[in-house]
């Protein structure tokens, strides 16, 4: 069988998954059914999944997901995958979620759009596929943006499952594990390998801890500037209010969660506090 020339443990192998579409007028889903009948070829059972119905807090307990997105009017995420990219989003950029929150996700992500629209081409995937990788997730295959434009999409959808296809059927239950199986510039555009070291910290716009409070003045005179432009611009992209000069504050994901009935973080469960009785604030 190409499983035992592979090499690979059959007992070890990831043999399902999901393919998750984001489609306004149903490309998207129609290219999502054809992989998923493909995948039968190579022995994967592939259930296709409208985003709309799916809770992304479930994302950390899977293995395997392939995504199919279309961007829409003015680069935004088609209406049932509105939810998901936002979460997506807002824990990319929440310092209390972490780089290895999807640490057990392999992922894959094939984009639809249409060339003519160059400002917002394949915004959606591209970002998609971005905060994945910078929660941890390992990326099977560069992101590929298809473009309706001309009617190549569906044969960049079928060169690029070719490609995809081989790194399935060798697919463990310790793959993830292993990183991106990537060099650095054959990963999506804009994004660093996951190899890369914290050397580069500074070129992403990422402030260290050490950092946050601001340096003194020289000889210790002089009042310490609390919320430096540096930081005051990253907290701003984190969705934090920044209060005078010394501490920002935004409201906490959990408090969303509840209010649209997605359940609460640990302090409710064991300690039951309610969310929007709990505050953080920045360091």
């Amino acid at each position: 069988s190409r499983t035992k020339k592979s090499g690979v443990n059959a007992s070890e192998r990831i043999r399902t998954g999901k393919i998750f579409y984001g489609t306004q007028y149903g490309t998207a889903l129609g290219l999502a059914k054809k992989l998923a009948e493909n995948a039968k070829s190579i022995g994967m059972d592939l259930e296709v999944c409208d985003l709309k119905t799916y809770e992304p807090e479930e994302l950390c307990n899977e293995s395997l997901v392939v995504l199919i997105l279309a961007t829409y009017t003015d680069g935004k995420p088609t209406e049932n995958a509105k939810w998901f990219c936002q979460w997506l989003e807002e824990n990319n950029g929440d310092e209390r979620v972490g780089a290895l929150h999807l640490q057990k996700l392999n992922f894959a992500v094939f984009g639809c759009g249409n060339s003519q629209y160059s400002e917002s081409f394949n915004v959606v995937g591209r970002e998609v596929d971005a905060n994945l990788a910078a929660l941890g997730g390992r990326r099977l295959w560069p992101f590929v943006p298809g473009d309706e434009d001309g009617g190549r999409m569906e044969k960049q959808f079928s060169t690029w499952s070719h490609h995809l296809f081989p790194l399935l059927e060798k697919l463990t239950i310790h793959s993830a594990a292993s990183r991106s199986v990537l060099p650095p510039e054959a990963t999506a555009e804009g994004q660093s390998s996951d190899d890369e070291g914290d050397d580069e910290a500074g070129e992403t716009g990422e402030v260290d801890m050490e950092d946050m409070g601001g340096k003194p003045s020289k000889g210790g005179k002089g009042s310490k500037e609390m919320v430096t432009p540096a930081l005051r611009a990253n907290l701003t992209k984190q969705g934090y209010h920044i209060l005078g000069s010394h501490s920002g504050v935004k409201l906490c994901r959990w408090t969303k969660s509840m209010l649209r009935g997605r359940g609460g973080c640990y302090k409710h469960t064991f300690y039951g506090i309610e969310s929007h009785r709990c505050m953080e604030a920045t360091p």
